[in-house]
Protein backbone atom coordinates (compact mmCIF):
# COMPACT_ATOMS: atom_id res chain seq x y z
CA UNK A 1 0.00 0.00 0.00
CA UNK A 2 1.39 3.40 -0.94
CA UNK A 3 1.80 6.26 1.51
CA UNK A 4 -1.12 8.03 -0.16
CA UNK A 5 -3.25 4.94 0.30
CA UNK A 6 -2.24 4.69 3.95
CA UNK A 7 -3.14 8.37 4.47
CA UNK A 8 -6.57 7.90 2.87
CA UNK A 9 -7.20 4.82 5.02
CA UNK A 10 -6.10 6.66 8.18
CA UNK A 11 -8.20 9.74 7.33
CA UNK A 12 -11.26 7.61 6.62
CA UNK A 13 -10.84 5.78 9.94
CA UNK A 14 -10.51 9.06 11.83
CA UNK A 15 -13.63 10.52 10.19
CA UNK A 16 -15.64 7.40 11.00
CA UNK A 17 -14.45 7.46 14.62
CA UNK A 18 -15.26 11.15 15.01
CA UNK A 19 -18.69 10.61 13.46
CA UNK A 20 -19.42 7.82 15.92
CA UNK A 21 -18.32 9.98 18.83
CA UNK A 22 -20.52 12.86 17.71
CA UNK A 23 -23.49 10.55 17.16
CA UNK A 24 -23.08 8.84 20.49
CA UNK A 25 -22.54 12.18 22.23
CA UNK A 26 -25.77 13.59 20.82
CA UNK A 27 -27.61 10.48 21.85
CA UNK A 28 -26.31 10.80 25.39
CA UNK A 29 -27.21 14.49 25.41
CA UNK A 30 -30.73 13.75 24.21
CA UNK A 31 -31.19 11.10 26.89
CA UNK A 32 -29.74 13.35 29.60
CA UNK A 33 -32.20 16.20 29.05
CA UNK A 34 -35.56 15.93 30.77
CA UNK A 35 -38.33 18.43 29.95
CA UNK A 36 -41.41 19.16 32.02
CA UNK A 37 -44.21 21.40 30.77
CA UNK A 38 -46.30 23.51 33.14
CA UNK A 39 -49.45 25.57 32.55
CA UNK A 40 -52.02 27.26 34.82
CA UNK A 41 -54.60 25.31 32.80
CA UNK A 42 -52.81 22.01 33.39
CA UNK A 43 -53.42 19.31 35.98
CA UNK A 44 -50.99 17.89 38.52
CA UNK A 45 -52.13 14.38 37.61
CA UNK A 46 -50.92 14.89 34.02
CA UNK A 47 -47.59 13.45 32.85
CA UNK A 48 -46.09 16.91 32.28
CA UNK A 49 -45.79 16.71 28.50
CA UNK A 50 -46.42 19.56 26.07
CA UNK A 51 -49.96 18.33 25.40
CA UNK A 52 -50.66 17.36 29.01
CA UNK A 53 -48.85 19.84 31.28
CA UNK A 54 -48.95 19.88 35.05
CA UNK A 55 -50.27 22.95 36.87
CA UNK A 56 -48.26 23.80 39.98
CA UNK A 57 -44.64 24.60 40.73
CA UNK A 58 -44.83 22.49 43.88
CA UNK A 59 -45.53 19.49 41.67
CA UNK A 60 -42.50 20.36 39.55
CA UNK A 61 -40.27 20.25 42.63
CA UNK A 62 -41.86 17.05 43.88
CA UNK A 63 -41.25 15.25 40.59
CA UNK A 64 -37.75 16.66 40.19
CA UNK A 65 -36.56 14.42 43.03
CA UNK A 66 -37.22 11.38 40.85
CA UNK A 67 -35.42 12.67 37.75
CA UNK A 68 -32.17 10.86 36.99
CA UNK A 69 -31.06 13.24 34.21
CA UNK A 70 -27.33 13.77 34.33
CA UNK A 71 -27.46 16.80 32.05
CA UNK A 72 -30.38 19.17 32.53
CA UNK A 73 -33.91 19.24 33.90
CA UNK A 74 -35.77 21.92 31.92
CA UNK A 75 -39.03 23.37 33.21
CA UNK A 76 -41.04 25.08 30.46
CA UNK A 77 -43.69 27.53 31.65
CA UNK A 78 -46.72 28.48 29.59
CA UNK A 79 -48.28 31.93 29.76
CA UNK A 80 -50.21 32.83 32.90
CA UNK A 81 -49.92 33.36 36.64
CA UNK A 82 -48.43 30.74 38.96
CA UNK A 83 -49.42 31.36 42.59
CA UNK A 84 -47.11 30.22 45.37
CA UNK A 85 -48.02 30.26 49.05
CA UNK A 86 -44.52 29.68 50.42
CA UNK A 87 -40.86 29.98 49.48
CA UNK A 88 -39.68 27.71 46.67
CA UNK A 89 -36.60 25.91 47.95
CA UNK A 90 -33.91 24.36 45.75
CA UNK A 91 -30.94 22.26 46.81
CA UNK A 92 -28.34 19.96 45.35
CA UNK A 93 -29.74 17.10 47.38
CA UNK A 94 -33.10 17.58 45.70
CA UNK A 95 -31.85 17.32 42.13
CA UNK A 96 -28.67 15.90 40.65
CA UNK A 97 -29.19 17.53 37.24
CA UNK A 98 -28.94 21.20 36.34
CA UNK A 99 -32.39 22.78 36.63
CA UNK A 100 -33.37 25.35 34.00
CA UNK A 101 -36.59 27.38 34.14
CA UNK A 102 -37.73 29.01 30.91
CA UNK A 103 -40.88 30.35 29.29
CA UNK A 104 -42.36 28.88 26.16
CA UNK A 105 -41.83 31.03 23.03
CA UNK A 106 -43.96 34.18 23.26
CA UNK A 107 -45.13 33.42 26.81
CA UNK A 108 -44.75 35.77 29.79
CA UNK A 109 -45.39 33.66 32.89
CA UNK A 110 -45.56 35.32 36.31
CA UNK A 111 -44.59 33.48 39.51
CA UNK A 112 -46.35 35.34 42.30
CA UNK A 113 -46.87 35.03 46.03
CA UNK A 114 -49.30 37.93 45.89
CA UNK A 115 -52.72 37.68 47.51
CA UNK A 116 -55.73 38.71 45.44
CA UNK A 117 -57.81 41.53 46.94
CA UNK A 118 -61.37 41.53 45.64
CA UNK A 119 -64.65 43.28 46.36
CA UNK A 120 -63.52 46.80 45.48
CA UNK A 121 -66.02 49.61 46.07
CA UNK A 122 -65.86 53.02 44.44
CA UNK A 123 -65.91 55.55 47.29
CA UNK A 124 -65.93 58.52 44.93
CA UNK A 125 -63.38 61.26 44.37
CA UNK A 126 -60.88 58.75 43.00
CA UNK A 127 -60.87 56.56 46.14
CA UNK A 128 -61.56 52.82 46.22
CA UNK A 129 -61.81 50.46 49.20
CA UNK A 130 -61.84 46.69 49.69
CA UNK A 131 -61.81 44.27 52.65
CA UNK A 132 -58.47 42.55 53.23
CA UNK A 133 -58.38 38.74 53.09
CA UNK A 134 -57.78 36.95 56.38
CA UNK A 135 -54.45 35.59 55.11
CA UNK A 136 -53.01 39.11 55.06
CA UNK A 137 -52.04 39.19 58.71
CA UNK A 138 -49.04 41.51 58.27
CA UNK A 139 -48.69 44.95 56.69
CA UNK A 140 -47.81 44.89 53.00
CA UNK A 141 -45.99 47.52 50.96
CA UNK A 142 -46.84 46.79 47.34
CA UNK A 143 -50.12 46.69 45.42
CA UNK A 144 -50.35 45.50 41.82
CA UNK A 145 -53.27 46.49 39.61
CA UNK A 146 -53.62 44.47 36.39
CA UNK A 147 -49.99 43.33 36.74
CA UNK A 148 -48.70 46.90 37.13
CA UNK A 149 -47.25 48.08 40.42
CA UNK A 150 -49.34 50.91 41.83
CA UNK A 151 -47.66 54.11 43.02
CA UNK A 152 -47.94 54.72 46.77
CA UNK A 153 -49.58 57.94 47.87
CA UNK A 154 -46.71 60.44 47.89
CA UNK A 155 -45.87 64.13 48.18
CA UNK A 156 -45.26 65.71 45.80
CA UNK A 157 -47.18 63.52 43.41
CA UNK A 158 -44.39 63.87 40.86
CA UNK A 159 -40.80 64.98 41.11
CA UNK A 160 -39.30 65.86 44.48
CA UNK A 161 -38.62 68.62 47.03
CA UNK A 162 -35.30 70.24 47.98
CA UNK A 163 -33.98 70.34 51.53
CA UNK A 164 -33.52 73.90 52.82
CA UNK A 165 -30.68 73.08 55.21
CA UNK A 166 -29.45 70.20 57.34
CA UNK A 167 -29.97 69.92 61.09
CA UNK A 168 -27.12 70.19 63.58
CA UNK A 169 -25.95 66.57 63.24
CA UNK A 170 -26.35 66.55 59.43
CA UNK A 171 -27.64 62.98 59.69
CA UNK A 172 -31.09 62.64 61.25
CA UNK A 173 -33.04 65.86 60.61
CA UNK A 174 -33.36 68.84 58.30
CA UNK A 175 -35.33 72.01 57.62
CA UNK A 176 -37.69 72.41 54.67
CA UNK A 177 -38.92 75.35 52.64
CA UNK A 178 -42.13 77.13 53.64
CA UNK A 179 -45.15 75.49 52.04
CA UNK A 180 -43.24 72.42 50.87
CA UNK A 181 -44.95 69.88 53.16
CA UNK A 182 -48.70 70.06 53.89
CA UNK A 183 -49.73 69.70 57.52
CA UNK A 184 -50.59 66.13 58.51
CA UNK A 185 -52.58 65.28 61.63
CA UNK A 186 -50.66 62.06 62.31
CA UNK A 187 -47.14 61.28 61.05
CA UNK A 188 -47.31 57.63 62.11
CA UNK A 189 -46.59 55.52 59.04
CA UNK A 190 -45.14 58.48 57.13
CA UNK A 191 -41.93 57.65 55.27
CA UNK A 192 -39.11 59.83 53.99
CA UNK A 193 -37.44 58.92 50.69
CA UNK A 194 -34.13 60.76 50.56
CA UNK A 195 -31.99 60.82 47.41
CA UNK A 196 -28.21 60.66 47.82
CA UNK A 197 -25.94 60.33 44.77
CA UNK A 198 -27.30 57.29 42.91
CA UNK A 199 -28.88 55.66 45.95
CA UNK A 200 -31.80 56.44 48.26
CA UNK A 201 -32.63 56.08 51.93
CA UNK A 202 -36.14 55.13 53.00
CA UNK A 203 -36.86 55.73 56.67
CA UNK A 204 -39.89 56.43 58.92
CA UNK A 205 -40.54 60.01 60.00
CA UNK A 206 -40.50 60.58 63.77
CA UNK A 207 -41.78 64.17 63.92
CA UNK A 208 -42.52 67.27 61.85
CA UNK A 209 -42.69 70.79 63.30
CA UNK A 210 -44.49 72.92 60.71
CA UNK A 211 -43.88 76.17 62.58
CA UNK A 212 -40.13 75.58 62.59
CA UNK A 213 -40.32 73.75 59.22
CA UNK A 214 -38.26 70.96 60.77
CA UNK A 215 -38.42 67.22 59.96
CA UNK A 216 -36.88 64.52 62.19
CA UNK A 217 -36.33 60.96 60.98
CA UNK A 218 -36.55 57.96 63.28
CA UNK A 219 -32.90 57.09 62.69
CA UNK A 220 -29.87 58.08 60.64
CA UNK A 221 -30.67 59.03 57.06
CA UNK A 222 -28.15 57.11 54.97
CA UNK A 223 -25.48 54.57 55.86
CA UNK A 224 -24.39 55.21 59.43
CA UNK A 225 -20.83 53.92 59.00
CA UNK A 226 -19.84 56.13 56.05
CA UNK A 227 -19.04 59.79 56.69
CA UNK A 228 -19.84 60.92 53.16
CA UNK A 229 -23.49 59.92 53.69
CA UNK A 230 -24.13 63.11 55.64
CA UNK A 231 -27.19 64.92 54.31
CA UNK A 232 -25.07 67.48 52.49
CA UNK A 233 -22.34 65.03 51.53
CA UNK A 234 -23.34 65.06 47.86
CA UNK A 235 -25.06 68.42 47.35
CA UNK A 236 -26.11 71.33 49.60
CA UNK A 237 -29.85 70.97 48.93
CA UNK A 238 -30.53 67.29 48.27
CA UNK A 239 -33.80 65.93 46.93
CA UNK A 240 -36.48 64.09 48.88
CA UNK A 241 -40.17 63.23 48.90
CA UNK A 242 -42.65 61.71 51.37
CA UNK A 243 -44.89 58.64 51.12
CA UNK A 244 -47.76 56.86 52.84
CA UNK A 245 -50.16 59.44 54.24
CA UNK A 246 -53.91 59.48 53.42
CA UNK A 247 -53.69 63.21 52.73
CA UNK A 248 -51.38 62.50 49.80
CA UNK A 249 -54.27 60.89 47.92
CA UNK A 250 -55.57 64.33 47.03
Amino acid sequence: MTNRGLFRYWLTSVLIAVSLLIFNGCARLDHSVFEMFVSPDGDDTNPGTRDQPIASLDEVLRRSRDVEAAGAFIVKLADGRYPVAHTLKFSGEMLKATMIWESLPGAHPVISAGVAITGWVDEGDGLWSAPLPDVLTKPFRSLYINDHRAVRARWPNQGYLRMAKAGADNRTNFFFQEGDIPEIAEVKGLELVFLHDWSISRIPVADIDWDARHLVARDTIGTRSLDFFTLTGWEPHPRYYLENAPKFFR
